[in-house]
């Protein structure tokens, strides 16, 4: 698998990527299995609006006594943007 950046630019056999010396790092992946992506299926999205916040606190103390009381109180824009960050990455906004 070749990799530009962060798009997968080829997958095969190295017959079909460029040369090893022309990429900044190559991983020998043999006995691997390489899976390009996987897609979280259950997120909620507005999680995205307080991560890092409160590090080190339990998730069961950090739902209930942390997350819960604003998520409440959270507007339909402050949603929109949880969503785009959630799907795409803060760096794309």
């Amino acid at each position: 698998m070749a990799v530009d950046g962060a798009r997968i630019a080829a997958v095969g056999p190295s017959e079909r990527t460029p040369p090893a010396h022309e990429f900044d790092e190559v991983i020998d992946a043999k006995g691997c299995i390489v899976v390009p992506g996987l897609i979280n299926m259950h997120q909620h999205h507005w999680y995205t609006l307080f991560k890092g916040l409160a590090d080190g606190m339990l998730l069961e103390d950090w739902v209930t006594d942390f997350l819960l009381p604003p998520v409440t109180r959270l507007s339909e824009p402050a949603m929109r943007i949880s969503s785009y960050v959630a799907g795409r990455g803060c760096d794309r906004i």
